[in-house]
């Protein structure tokens, strides 16, 4: 037998103290840890044959279950070593007795010593459970049947206890599940309500339809703000599973808010970016047609026939580049007014435009009639018709029928084909 070479000088110093490990005293302190106290009381021991006072280690003793290194070998082994040990010395008895009867014995002879059995020969590996001066095993064993019996006594009478309180248990736990699931749908039912008075989601809720650039927006907006349909429960159930129920509906309840809360902020969101969207592409229009109206100021001066038109189109300009300068107007409707602004205002100024166009043509007309030479123009011929006498006066003899007065006669020239203008052709 060879012992285990991870033990330590206080498992040398046990093994030595248990009178069962009697036997492996020369194993002992032949161990590579064993140190010079025990190898002195050993001395002692085997010069007086009587047991003194083992002497304990010099280094402090660990402690705790990992302190343990080596294995302790097991009480079968201790047998086993003893029943070889003697078989030894018997054979080697037996051998003495016939050398004997040949020669004679000498008496200084010693006995050889038995060949010890090495570990792989033993019928079992070193037993860590066994410790000092007891068999752990056997206390194992009675414990494991002390365990039962505990065990069986306790089905009885305190396995009743112990489901009435698992009982107990489940309940007050069913009940305080179902009480969080109702604050739960309450905070739920908060949240929502927040969100809906928000000044971001009534803002986005008071947007029209030319506010948003996807018309889409507005109806999935407005379809996400509907308030949900709540009914809440008691929890006045008198059964675990009556309790568990109404938990489960709260739980799916609150579940519906968080959707609806999550939908609906989305929905603001959209909205938001739409109407963003449709300002820029407002704001974008309205910079188109402040130029526009510009290049027409700038091109009509002294073009048209009422300077006071000219003048409402720089006021039309000035009031336009104001609202597009003004970054916090999110207003669609106010660059819609300002770009209807200045259509009006060319509207007015084009037309004038126009009217003194047509009129400067006109003139340039006339100053063409104007202009033409005079001399072009034959002179008309005038005839003298013959004077003509006045009637006599009718005799008073005898009344006659009156007689219609012969009219004068004169010839007049025709008129020539370029008449002087104001000329009397009968002159």
């Amino acid at each position: 037998m060879q012992l285990d070479k991870h033990l330590t000088q206080w498992q040398l110093y046990h093994m030595a103290l248990e009178p069962n490990f009697e036997p492996l005293l020369p194993l002992i302190v032949l161990h590579d840890h064993a140190y010079p106290e025990l190898l002195a009381w050993y001395a002692q021991y085997q010069a007086t044959g009587e047991f003194g006072e083992i002497p304990e280690p010099a280094e402090p003793e660990p402690s705790g279950w990992f302190a343990r290194k080596g294995k302790l070998p097991s009480l079968q082994q201790v047998d086993i070593y003893m029943q070889e040990r003697q078989a030894s010395v018997q054979h080697s008895n037996i051998e003495t007795d016939s050398l004997s009867a040949e020669q004679p014995r000498d008496s200084a002879a010693s006995v050889d010593t038995p060949v010890l059995p090495s570990v792989e020969d033993a019928p079992e590996s070193f037993d860590d459970s066994v410790t000092l001066g007891f068999d752990w095993r056997v206390v194992k064993r009675a414990g494991i049947a002390l365990v039962v019996c505990v065990a069986l006594v306790a089905a009885g009478d305190g396995g009743v206890h112990w489901y009435e309180h698992v009982q107990q248990q489940r309940d007050v736990q069913a009940q305080a599940d179902c009480q969080a699931s109702v604050q739960l749908v309450q905070d739920r039912q908060r949240a929502w309500q927040r969100l809906v008075d928000a000044a971001s989601t009534k803002q986005a809720l008071a947007y029209s339809e030319q506010d948003i650039a996807d018309k889409q927006v507005l109806t999935k907006l407005r379809n996400a703000a509907q308030p949900p349909k709540i009914t809440s429960r008691s929890c006045a159930g008198d059964t675990v599973s009556a309790l568990q129920d109404v938990t489960h509906a709260h739980t799916a309840l609150a579940d519906t808010l968080t959707h609806r809360t999550s939908v609906l902020r989305k929905a603001v969101k959209t909205a938001v970016s739409s109407h963003r969207k449709q300002l820029d592409g407002q704001r974008g229009e309205l910079q188109v047609g402040i130029n526009g109206a510009q290049a027409l100021l700038d091109s009509s001066s002294g073009n048209v026939a009422d300077d006071a038109t000219r003048d409402a189109l720089a006021q039309a300009i000035a009031q336009a580049r104001s609202v597009y300068q003004d970054n916090n107007v999110s207003d669609i409707q106010s660059y819609i007014t300002a770009g209807k602004s200045l259509v009006d205002a060319q509207a007015a100024v084009q037309a004038s435009i126009d009217a003194k166009a047509q009129a400067d043509e006109q003139a340039k007309q006339q100053a063409a009639q104007d202009a033409q030479p005079q001399a072009a123009t034959p002179s008309p011929h005038y005839v003298t018709a013959p004077r003509q006498t006045a009637p006599s006066t009718p005799q008073r003899t005898a009344p006659a029928a009156p007689q219609a007065p012969t009219p004068p006669t004169w010839s007049v020239p025709a008129p020539s084909s370029n008449p002087l203008p104001d000329s009397d052709g009968s002159l």
